[in-house]
């Protein structure tokens, strides 16, 4: 792991044993969160009013995993024609679990959804990709067990955008003068690792108007990463900064539109 991407500062965390009350899978009769739900350029208060609406209503992530009662594994669905399920150990939660909470406990976040940590991006260093994860050792066809190994890999960084709909640039594109606002620029970036114990850490890419990380020098950028967002009836169970007790999904399903979708529908 390189030195100057990632320093290590001791954290410690109690983290909520994890119960699945909500884990089957997905019918064909449940509500879906569309992406119409939400909109850009929200402000702080209109960003944590929709996340109270969202985490209220009964729809929830498409194709989001489930346990398997039987090994007690996660299920991540993906597509039909690579194989159609992630198989997944426990740890693969813990590790997602570790991130938001720590992520809200340092206030780097307001809500686990689309419009602020809802989307993830792995970042793999380069000899490990040539090593182990390139097209040589995993063609298309065999993308399923790609993540299997991935989503297990402590050397492997995951990578958050957040603030992702929160209007914190203002009419010249310049980060708007206020505590908040400068405060969400510069912790737009958290990296974690799948070691629930590793703490995440923020980096920077000032050359981007909207302060954007991509992949560091010596890491591969990896896009397509899973989505995570907080529902009551979700599958796993995560603590705010407020020490309460919320619930979340995990897809690997960007969220998509409805057939009749209009832009800027309401929960």
């Amino acid at each position: 792991m390189k030195k100057s991407l990632y320093h290590i500062t001791l954290i410690f965390f109690l983290f909520p044993s994890l119960s699945f009350p909500n884990c089957e899978p997905e019918s064909p009769d449940d509500p879906i969160i569309y992406a119409n739900f939400f909109k850009w350029g929200l402000s702080r208060n209109e960003l944590l009013d929709l996340f109270n609406k969202t985490y209220q209503a009964p729809e929830r992530l498409s194709k989001r995993a489930y346990i398997e009662k039987t090994t007690n594994q996660v299920h991540l669905p993906y597509e039909t024609q690579r194989g159609g399920v992630i198989k997944l150990p426990p740890s693969f939660i813990n590790s997602i679990q570790s991130h938001i909470e720590q992520a809200h406990t340092q206030k780097y976040i307001d809500g686990v959804f689309f419009p602020d940590m809802g989307h993830s991006h792995l970042l793999i260093p380069l000899d490990l990709y040539n090593s182990s994860y390139s097209s040589s050792h995993f063609s298309n066809e065999d993308r399923i067990s790609f993540y299997e190994k991935i989503f297990t890999d402590p050397n492997v960084l995951v990578l958050y955008h957040t603030a992702e709909q929160l209007q914190f640039l203002d009419d010249s594109n310049k980060v708007r003068p206020d505590t908040y606002s400068q405060w969400r620029y510069k912790t737009r970036n958290l990296v974690g690792t799948f070691n629930s114990k590793t703490p995440i850490q923020i980096i920077q890419n000032p050359e981007h108007i909207a302060n954007t990380a991509n992949a560091p020098d010596g890491y591969y950028w990896w896009g397509e990463g899973f989505y995570i967002s907080a529902n009551k009836n979700g599958c796993f169970e995560y603590k705010n900064n407020l020490n309460q007790i919320l619930r979340f999904d995990v897809t690997m399903n960007n969220l998509t539109y409805p057939p009749t979708a209009f832009i800027g529908s309401d929960l």
